[in-house]
């Protein structure tokens, strides 16, 4: 999704609890990226804005920040000028992409001044700027002088001037219709031409009405523009549920991700100790020989040279001795590394096992996290104190809940059910569903349990509980994704086995492509 001026719009509504925030700091990680922390409604939260040229952006983020031994002078101007001080507003200009932070601080003398921190978020010409209340340029992460721009300079003491403007639609506000009225439909390129008539939007999202719109008329043009528009708000309206979320659940993320990458780094040591067990053979075969030409060896040898009666040929064999050791005791001392790599291989296989268990664990609870509701979140907490891996919080004891299934309807009327993380698909799995339902699962893919709640389902709502199956998993950014389903009969789980983990038989595999907007039409 590019960060157009749409995008803009929808970011700085999410950035309006921040007003009345107080920065408490400033970093400069990268050459490019700034980090503000903001105490704002009683906790701190990280805002992060971007002149990258490809990554321009500005956004809350929960990643740890990096903080350089020496900060660069734009950073040190922004802690002299708007530490401490409180951010009055946050405004998008018009529609373009540019962001305006308004802050109320104090100079050394203690005296109230207003600053203003310009983001544009304008691709290659991006840039964060930082003024005062009268737009005077104190600094900016990246200077532009006249040499460059005759027209726009920035550098410190000059004044603030908005790139040029243009007369463009604002899509939000303006009369759409109307402005479709000056498309030139014997020109072509109506994507372009779209790009020219309004703004804030991006290439991708002028393509998409085009492609929309079909055979193109000022009518179905201007209906595809507002279906564009409303898929869009509903993206941002789940990504920025999914933000929210992840900030309630930041802890947790980094719990579950360094288990994961304990894991992973674990199953590499394990596979190295199997690797090293593949010897064992050899040790026993050199014990062997060793013992039967006891009788031609003597205590003191480096090493014995013998036939090896193995070998088809009757091949000569140099085994390496201890000096200080008996020829029976080097015989011993090489049946001792057999039987010491021969019970490591049924143990590190053991180990294997319980860590790619872990590793598949883990690696769901990701995928979890991805799709979650605050809900969600609890029931995750919940499930990691029961399996022993986090600490109760509180120790004040609730009335258990049953798991809420999110509830969906096919196209075709018949209802299914999803659980969304492990407490929920157990639940639905084993308590909820009736043996004869319908059980979906994607195919080898952390994933969500779902129930169709009939035995003999019409393939439209197959393919749809399919759809639904494969958005919440892992694979949810792919396509072709494989579905398993059977009755909920043949679906088990193993004695011991890790919450929400099953096993199943007598399958059939569908291949779908995750869509958001049939899975949103289909929710409850």
């Amino acid at each position: 999704m590019a960060f157009d001026g749409l995008m803009t719009t929808r970011v700085v509504k999410e950035l309006q609890p921040l007003v009345g925030g107080r920065i408490n700091k400033v970093y400069q990680p990268y050459t490019l990226d700034l980090v503000f922390q903001v105490r704002a409604e009683r906790k701190n939260v990280l805002l992060l804005a971007s002149a990258n040229a490809m990554y321009a952006r500005m956004h809350i983020t929960s990643e740890a920040v990096s903080n350089p031994s020496e900060p660069p002078l734009f950073c040190m101007m922004l802690r002299k000028h708007v530490e401490g001080g409180f951010i009055e507003s946050i405004e998008q200009l018009e529609r373009d992409r540019i962001i305006v932070l308004r802050v109320r601080s104090r100079n050394e003398l203690g005296d109230e001044e207003a600053k203003k921190i310009y983001v544009e978020l304008m691709g290659r010409h991006s840039n964060i700027i930082l003024t005062d209340g009268q737009d005077k340029i104190l600094d900016a992460i990246k200077h532009l002088p006249l040499s460059q721009n005759t027209f726009r300079t920035i550098m410190p003491g000059m004044t603030y001037q908005l790139p040029p403007a243009q007369d463009k639609v604002d899509p939000l506000t303006g009369d759409i219709e109307k402005a479709l009225h000056r498309i030139d439909w014997n020109a072509g390129k109506l994507d372009r031409q779209l790009l020219g008539l309004f703004s804030g939007l991006s290439p991708q999202i002028a393509k998409e009405v085009v492609t929309r719109a079909g055979l193109a008329n000022r009518t179905n043009l201007a209906t595809a523009f507002q279906d564009v528009l409303k898929v869009l708000d509903a993206f941002f309206h789940q990504k920025a549920n999914r933000d929210r979320v992840k900030q309630q659940a930041a802890d947790l993320e980094r719990f579950i991700k360094s288990e994961y990458d304990k894991n992973i780094l674990k199953r590499s040591k394990l596979e190295k100790d199997l690797e090293a067990t593949l010897r064992m053979d050899e040790w026993k075969h050199k014990g062997e020989l060793l013992t039967t030409y006891l009788y031609q060896l003597e205590r003191g040898m480096k090493e014995a040279t013998v036939v090896d009666y193995y070998d088809p040929d009757g091949a000569e064999i140099t085994i390496s001795l201890d000096p200080r050791f008996s020829p029976n005791e080097n015989a011993q001392r090489y049946y001792k590394r057999y039987n010491k790599l021969k019970t490591a291989k049924v143990e590190v296989a053991r180990q294997l096992e319980k860590n790619q268990a872990e590793i598949a664990y883990f690696e769901g609870l990701l995928a979890q996290l991805d799709v979650a509701s605050p809900e969600d979140i609890r029931e995750m907490r919940e499930e990691l104190v029961e399996e022993g891996y986090l600490r109760e919080r509180q120790k004040k004891k609730k009335k258990p809940q049953l798991p809420q299934l999110e509830a969906y309807r096919s196209s075709t009327g018949l209802p299914f059910f999803v659980g969304k993380n492990n407490k929920q698909n157990d639940y639905a799995t084993f308590k909820f569903g009736r043996r004869s339902d319908t059980w979906l699962h994607t195919k080898d893919i952390p994933g969500s349990h779902v129930i169709i709640q009939s035995d003999a389902p019409d393939e439209t709502t197959l393919k749809e509980a399919a759809i639904v199956a494969a958005y919440y998993s892992k694979a949810r950014e792919s396509s072709q994704v494989p579905v398993d389903f059977t009755e909920l009969r043949y679906v088990k789980k193993p004695s011991g086995a890790k919450p929400g983990f099953v096993i199943y038989t007598d399958q059939t595999t569908l291949y779908v492509t995750p869509d958001p907007d049939v899975v949103q039409s289909l929710r409850q």
